[in-house]
């Protein structure tokens, strides 16, 4: 027997929870997206809908780019920059 998650075109749209197990991706995973604007989040009432289909466009795009190094990783690399330099002299 088939499952709503099997065969997501039954229905177009998947809840938060249904759209992690399609994607086997964390929920954390899946607002990155959401927050990177890979992906559209819609509300029906209070609880947050994805398209089945734009989750397919997601996968086909392939994996997003890395992200960019945050302030704390750019912090850190100056630091070895400024040390490597202060070590030279």
């Amino acid at each position: 027997m088939a499952t709503a998650i099997e065969t997501p075109q039954a229905s177009p749209w998947l809840s938060l929870a249904e759209a992690c197990r399609y994607l086997k991706v964390s929920r954390r995973t899946l607002y990155r997206q959401i927050e990177l604007g890979h992906l559209k989040r819609y509300y029906i009432g209070d609880l947050p809908r994805f398209r089945v289909d734009e989750l397919d466009e997601l996968m086909r795009a392939g994996p997003p780019p890395a992200r960019a190094p945050t302030q704390r990783q750019k912090d850190g690399t100056e630091a070895e920059r400024i040390i490597e330099e202060m070590g030279a002299r």
